[in-house]
């Protein structure tokens, strides 16, 4: 329930945020068969003023898509990015006042020194979590689903030749999401524990001057320093491989896709939409 603080404004904008990002996936596999017209309209079958003619609604008419994809885009990100900033707000207060509520018991267990950075770290994920993150999901949700639409209708056997590939992509995004989400742990684990030395260390700035622990204080934090470092190259390195490994799956479906077009073309396949060759 991560809205259950979110008031009338804020559920607005949630409403207004999921229809433009549905809008604006839509728009892209919209935009597919209005290119795919435009390759038709270069037929032998047409004249050079028809060609001409169809061309210049046709562009016309994209030029209307890409105007509302703009409109629709720019509207979903505003409205998840105020949305995520105002429940941020409502959240880091509430987070504060629970806090602020335990007992001496809870302090001794979780050092108050690193409470402030692990507030940060939290409130920072749960506002992506739901602001701009959500509108990627909604916009790449209706994308997937109406490019899976329009593929079907316009030639299923090519659209199924190429969703049979669709398990190697969901490992690589598997593999992505695995590595996000552990560098993101190890980096909030790590840069707590420095967070907390640093606020410990200049909260007794002249204690630690007293008894000349300067460097040991510098040690203990920078060898924490050193674990988020390794940390966060681990994760980098996971992340750059599943990047890798999604880029490959997308052109060796282009390439297969194209294969596989040739070969219904070749031997003259009927693709289900009016009949018509591939």
């Amino acid at each position: 329930d991560l809205y259950r603080y979110a008031e009338p404004a804020e559920t607005l904008l949630i409403i207004v945020g999921v229809i433009s990002a549905v809008i604006q996936g839509v728009c892209n596999p919209v935009s597919g068969i209005i290119f795919g017209m435009a390759q038709n309209g270069f037929g032998p079958d047409n004249t050079p003023n028809e060609t001409l003619e169809t061309m210049g609604k046709l562009c016309l008419i994209d030029i209307y898509i890409g105007a509302a994809c703009f409109v629709f885009a720019a509207l979903s990100e505003v409205c998840w990015t105020i949305l995520g900033d105002r429940l941020g707000i409502k959240v880091r207060s509430l987070y504060l006042k629970a806090i602020m509520t335990k007992s001496v018991a809870w302090f001794d267990e979780n050092k108050p020194q690193e409470l402030p950075t692990r507030i940060s770290s939290l409130v920072t994920l749960y506002q992506n979590g739901i602001g701009g993150k959500v509108g990627k999901v909604c916009f790449s949700a209706s994308m997937g689903t109406a490019g899976i639409i329009v593929a079907l209708t316009y030639g299923w056997a090519l659209a199924l030749v190429v969703i049979g590939m669709s398990p190697l992509l969901i490992v690589a995004g598997s593999i992505l999401g695995i590595a996000i989400q552990t560098g993101a742990t190890s980096s909030k684990k790590s840069y707590g524990k420095c967070g907390g030395y640093a606020e410990e260390a200049l909260s007794a700035i002249r204690t630690v001057y007293a008894f000349c622990a300067e460097t040991l204080e510098k040690t203990k934090y920078f060898n924490e320093l050193t674990n988020a470092q390794a940390a966060g190259i681990k994760s980098a390195a996971l992340r750059g491989f599943a990047v890798g490994l999604i880029n490959f799956v997308v052109d060796f479906t282009f390439g297969f896709g194209f294969f596989i077009g040739s070969f219904f073309i070749q031997n003259n396949y009927r693709n289900g939409a009016g009949d018509s060759t591939y």
